[in-house]
């Protein structure tokens, strides 16, 4: 797959073999890692970490630029993904709008992360 593309990852609330992961509030415990108090004193979530509703499912969205700006917390982030065996899909823009990633399988995503 070209590099050159935008992309995001898109991690899961649900476990490689279907199980709903536990804590329901890991989702936001995570995102809260890049987040930032605004002006109004709400947590305001980064663009390169947060969470997003993704085919139905609440999920956690990483943007491939969070590698460069903050390595520590993307390698975090994805040894939680690993640890806890949560299913993740990579998604690219094409068009204008994101897609999966070409010949992104299991295989290609775990290579990634």
């Amino acid at each position: 797959m070209q590099r050159n593309k935008h992309c995001k990852y898109v991690i899961q609330g649900i476990t490689e073999s279907g199980q709903k992961f536990r804590p329901s509030d890991w989702i936001d415990r995570i995102a809260s890692l890049d987040a930032e108090y605004g002006l109004q004193h709400r947590l305001v979530y980064s663009d390169y970490l947060h969470p997003e509703v993704f085919e139905g499912e609440r999920s956690l969205i990483i943007d491939s630029a969070l590698q460069e700006s903050n390595p520590g917390l993307f390698d975090y982030v994805m040894g939680f993904r690993r640890m806890n065996e949560l299913r993740m899909v990579e998604v690219c823009l094409m068009d204008g709008q994101y897609v999966a990633a070409p010949n992104a399988d299991k295989k290609e995503a775990q290579r990634v992360a």
